[in-house]
């Protein structure tokens, strides 16, 4: 019961993220002003919502450098302060969170 509350948090935060961070692009992606290479290379990490999802679920838990790097050499280096915030709330916080879950649960079955 636990583990579902902690995945549905997760999940919720990480889409949370995602929905800021799309909506924040979707302007750069647009801008015809602006070289369409860079603007595809933004697009195929933030261009829609699943593609931003699994953005940030790549953030979070694998490589986070290479998109990370998208956004702040193409469009505003602001967005490090947004990932390096996301990174530690969330790679600290929440994910300490469900580990004592798992922890909790492990020890009840013993």
């Amino acid at each position: 019961n636990m583990l579902f509350w902690s995945f549905c948090l997760l999940t919720f935060v990480q889409c949370v993220a995602g929905l800021i961070v799309s909506t924040l692009c979707r302007d750069f992606v647009l801008d015809e002003k602006k070289d369409l290479g860079l603007r595809e290379e933004v697009f195929r990490y933030y261009g829609t919502f699943t593609r931003t999802f699994l953005t940030m679920f790549e953030i979070l838990f694998a490589n986070w450098g290479p998109p990370c790097r998208v956004l702040t050499e193409n469009f505003s280096e602001w967005f490090s302060v947004f990932f390096l915030t996301y990174r530690c709330v969330l790679g600290f916080a929440v994910l300490n969170v469900v580990n004592s879950v798992f922890v909790q649960q492990t020890m009840k079955t013993a």
